[in-house]
């Protein structure tokens, strides 16, 4: 019996949510599309604006890591320059010394 009456209610309850109309109210709020426009135009240029910081910093950073890689290998390189130069100093002294 209590099955039978619960499946009454369940019918009548569905039955009325199908003839139940929506109605879309009027904005309450004058001027509410235009609010939520200059809100979505402020989101879309600051994640813009953000993006591009975002790319500008990165940008800087890599220039910062060519810079200092470029400094490291000038002073890795600081030896082997000296020892070139005592070789073409010890070359030149050798040439001199045959060509007398």
């Amino acid at each position: 019996m209590k099955v039978l009456v619960f499946t009454f209610l369940l019918l009548a309850v569905t039955s009325l949510e199908a003839a139940v109309v929506k109605r879309e109210a009027p904005n309450p709020m004058f001027g509410y599309d235009e609010i939520s426009k200059a809100f979505t135009s402020l989101t879309d240029m600051l994640t813009s604006g953000t993006q591009d910081l975002v790319q500008k910093i990165q940008a800087q950073d890599l220039g910062t890591q060519a810079q200092t890689y470029f400094e490291k290998t000038q002073q890795q390189m600081e030896p082997l320059k000296t020892e070139f130069n005592k070789i073409l100093e010890n070359l030149v002294k050798m040439a001199k010394g045959l060509g007398q």
